[in-house]
């Protein structure tokens, strides 16, 4: 039996969306496929963020050490839950550049802390 780390399923979440952003940024075209991805954008961000609620839950220095990723990331998650239930048409417009600079701002915040725990003796 598969036994799932909390810390793995939320990795996975992160470049599942990434990768998904990616796509959305890159083709925004107004098709049965692309609007797909965007409800999937919308299911991964919410997982996500469920998922990291529970990690930093259960690992609280965890919490500490990602507070600036985490506090953007949760700009970015209400943004983008705003923008889903207001729609985004061009009056909202101004919701939809918030939702992609906090979650920019975010991931960038993000890589220092990455670098770190990926480069040897970095802990």
């Amino acid at each position: 039996m598969i036994r799932w780390k909390l810390e793995n399923v939320a990795g996975a979440l992160f470049l599942a969306l990434l990768v998904n952003t990616a796509y959305i940024a890159a083709f925004a075209d107004p098709t049965v496929f692309y609007m797909g991805n965007v409800v999937v954008h919308f299911l991964l961000g919410l997982a996500l963020a469920v998922a990291v609620g529970l990690l930093f839950g259960r690992r609280k220095e965890l919490a500490r050490e990602l507070a600036v990723p985490a506090a953007l990331g949760t700009l970015a998650l209400v943004s983008g839950v705003w923008l889903a239930v207001a729609g985004n048409t061009m009056q909202n417009r101004w919701l939809l550049w918030t939702h992609v600079v906090t979650a920019c701002l975010g991931v960038a915040a993000l890589v220092p802390w990455a670098w770190r725990k990926t480069t040897p003796g970095g802990g």
